[in-house]
């Protein structure tokens, strides 16, 4: 083989392996772009977004805390009666939130029908001491954080309750019914089972101030009561609807 056949089979074998590598670095990147889009898409699908109204219903139980104050022993005796007692509840719910990043807040209002009350009796009988809570509602603010499709909040408001309150003899007694205002607080976890369809499980407290009241004759009376509950819940999205 001649020394110029040599060098020209050199130069081809260099032309082909130049191609080869122009190729290879036009490809590499339009592939690694390929990989990074479909990562991002992947991510963000899996991703549930928080942002807008929703409605459903809840259902759970309370334990309810009433305290009577008697100051002049008119009635029966000075002094403190307190009972407790569990009762059920349902209701409605409404309210809509805002998404930033991971961050959530929003508004939420419901309304309970309860069975929750309390009744203690004194004096063979003759005498009774007991609170009812007929229903409530809550106007509440939440704010929480998201995790994929799960959402961990805190919850603070306003309560209204329907109480009624009895202590005292059928003839000698102090009594108030009405709509009541106080204060809630609790926290929660919701879950999304489908892009319309939530569920949640949260713990509210409420308090509610003293009510002043007296007896027949004049004697001063306190009613007091507060209220621990565990609710379930079933909300519908109307965001991806």
């Amino acid at each position: 083989m001649s020394k110029f056949e040599t060098t020209k089979g050199r130069i081809c074998g260099a032309a082909v392996i130049v191609t080869l590598a122009v190729y290879a670095a036009g490809c590499l990147p339009s592939a690694a772009a390929d990989l990074v889009q479909e990562e991002v898409v992947v991510t963000n699908s899996a991703a549930y977004d928080w942002t807008g109204f929703y409605a459903g219903v809840h259902a759970g139980a309370g334990l309810l805390n009433h305290n009577t104050v008697e100051y002049d022993s008119i009635i029966y005796d000075y002094g403190a009666f307190g009972s407790t007692s569990m009762g059920g509840l349902a209701g409605l719910t409404a309210g809509a939130n805002m998404q930033f990043g991971a961050g959530v807040i929003g508004v939420e209002a419901d309304l309970s029908w309860t069975s929750m009350s309390t009744s203690t009796t004194f004096d063979d009988g003759d005498m009774s001491n007991s609170a009812e809570w007929s229903w409530l509602g809550t106007i509440r603010g939440r704010a929480g954080l998201a995790v994929d499709s799960a959402l961990i909040y805190a919850t603070a408001g306003a309560a209204f309750v329907d109480t009624s309150f009895f202590y005292g003899y059928e003839d000698d007694f102090a009594s108030f019914d009405g709509v009541q205002v106080g204060l809630t607080a609790g926290v929660g976890a919701e879950y999304a089972i489908h892009e319309n369809l939530t569920v949640k499980a949260e713990y509210l407290y409420i308090g509610l101030p003293t009510v002043s009241t007296s007896d027949e004759s004049g004697a001063p009376i306190d009613f007091s009561s507060s209220a621990h509950l565990v609710r379930v819940g079933l909300n519908f999205a109307f965001q991806n609807f």
